[in-house]
């Protein structure tokens, strides 16, 4: 009965280092919050050494990340398991974002690693007003009328013409 468990256990054990993980990547952290600033660079930390020494700190426009919706920019890894991503322009306001990960990852590896396929979601903050600013003034051609005027101030650039559709 011993030696049974004895080799129950050690099969279960062998069972369970077989099955492990060991080649897969996998993103194990990264800079995304629910809430991103629309200038800010993206960050990645993964579970492998994906890069090797001859392409570290160089910018490069390979899609090792796919972005919904799409966002124009490059790539750098700092280290051989992190990756850098800097948008041209930045990320539009008041967005929400899909980020997937892309066999381009697998770019320098030897073959034998395989990407978990992640889901990553973000969004850029929604439209705020972050401050008001109000005066009374004589209306136009008028000495007792007064008109209310007012200064908004929003967390993003606003074109005032487009708050006219609104």
């Amino acid at each position: 009965m011993k030696r049974l468990f004895l080799v129950s256990g050690t099969c279960l054990i062998l069972f369970i280092i077989s099955c492990s993980p060991g080649n897969r990547v996998t993103l194990v952290d990264s800079n995304l919050s629910d809430t991103l600033d629309i200038f800010q660079n993206l960050v990645f930390d993964f579970s492998h050494d994906l890069a090797p020494d001859s392409v570290l700190g160089i910018w490069d426009s390979t899609a090792y990340v796919g972005i919904e919706p799409a966002v124009k920019g490059v790539f750098k890894w700092s280290s051989s398991k992190q990756l850098v991503f800097s948008p041209a322009a930045g990320f539009k306001p008041a967005t929400n974002y899909k980020i997937n990960l892309s066999t381009a990852l697998l770019k320098y590896s030897s073959g034998t690693l395989n990407l978990e396929a992640q889901e990553i979601g973000f969004s850029t903050g929604a439209l705020q007003i972050k401050g008001i600013q109000t005066w009374w003034t004589l209306s136009p051609g008028s000495t007792d009328k007064l008109t209310l005027n007012a200064t908004l101030h929003f967390n993003y650039d606003i074109d005032p013409s487009s708050l006219a559709q609104l």
